[in-house]
């Protein structure tokens, strides 16, 4: 059996997976390790300020130590937004390359939005035709498909980290409730094709999953995260029961990740807003993506 590692570069995490894979597009996840270092948050004047290259420099010490270690050759670099958007992209391509030996693909949207969608198309079992969401930190990809086939996509330039840095309280007040609803509209409007789809929404992304585990803890549900399925009403509900919270009654929800504390609020406005927009069926969590689609990638699948 083949092993294989994937970085994958991101605007909230940069995040370490190793896969042990086999014949078919079976495979078993052996490492999944993640650092919050929220690279977007470091861009300055449209540069990734020398901060941010080396919180990115002292976590890809890290792993790629991890993988000499464990004597694994096959493994695939990237990076999406905050790396594809700087002035200085390839100043820190190169610098990485000097120090560790190793290259960063930068995907451009078609390929991080159509990467995505073949790795939740693969593994998770959904309606015929639907809306692929993958909410990150610094933008979103959605996908509509029928089927196997992907038939438009959109990247919007925002996401959780992005969305969080435009209002002040992590807790929004009323105005900024009114200004996100505002922002998130006038973004859905770009998209001709985009309003009342009335499909599912298929969404990946540690936001999506983060909602899910608080929907199964005030409910008591036992589903498996992957394929979780959730309405209008209970998005709405779980919103308005964190807004009566304080933050680090958020973070101490029994399976949330603590560090996206700051940013679940806005991401649900996220998807509310969209459930609405396009008067969606329901809601379905995914927890393959984007790596597992490149994994797809590589191993031919």
């Amino acid at each position: 059996m083949r092993q294989i590692g994937i970085v994958d570069i991101g605007s909230n995490t940069v995040r370490l997976c190793i896969y042990r894979v086999g014949k078919g597009p079976n495979y078993n996840l052996e490492l999944n390790q993640k650092e919050s270092v929220r690279l977007r948050n470091y861009v300055e004047n449209n540069r990734l300020s020398e901060t941010g290259i080396e919180k990115l420099r002292r976590i890809l010490r890290v792993y790629t130590a991890i993988l000499d270690k464990d004597d694994i050759v096959e493994v695939k670099y990237f990076a999406t937004q905050t790396i594809r958007m700087v002035d200085n992209q390839q100043e820190i391509l190169d610098a990485m390359n000097a120090e560790f030996g190793i290259t960063i693909d930068v995907f451009n949207e078609e390929e991080e939005s159509l990467f995505g969608f073949r790795g939740m198309n693969t593994f998770l079992v959904h309606e015929d035709e639907g809306l692929y969401v993958d909410l990150g930190g610094g933008s979103m990809e959605i996908v509509h498909f029928q089927g196997d086939d992907p038939i438009e996509y959109y990247c919007f330039d925002f996401g959780s980290i992005v969305l969080r840095s435009i209002i002040d309280h992590a807790i929004p007040t009323d105005d900024e409730i009114a200004y996100l609803r505002s922002f998130l509209f006038g973004k859905f409007e770009e998209v001709p094709w985009l309003r009342n789809l009335r499909k599912p929404l298929i969404v990946v992304g540690g936001s999506s999953r983060n909602l899910v585990r608080i929907d199964a803890f005030l409910t008591r549900r036992k589903d498996a995260t992957h394929g979780y399925r959730l309405g209008l009403r209970e998005i709405t509900r779980i919103r308005k029961i964190l807004m009566l919270l304080t933050l680090e009654e958020i973070q101490n929800i029994d399976g949330f990740t603590p560090s996206r504390a700051d940013i679940i609020i806005p991401s649900i406005y996220v998807f509310e807003t969209l459930f609405r927009y396009i008067q969606a069926d329901y809601y379905v969590c995914s927890r393959t993506g984007l790596r597992e689609g490149v994994l797809l990638d590589m191993i031919g699948g």
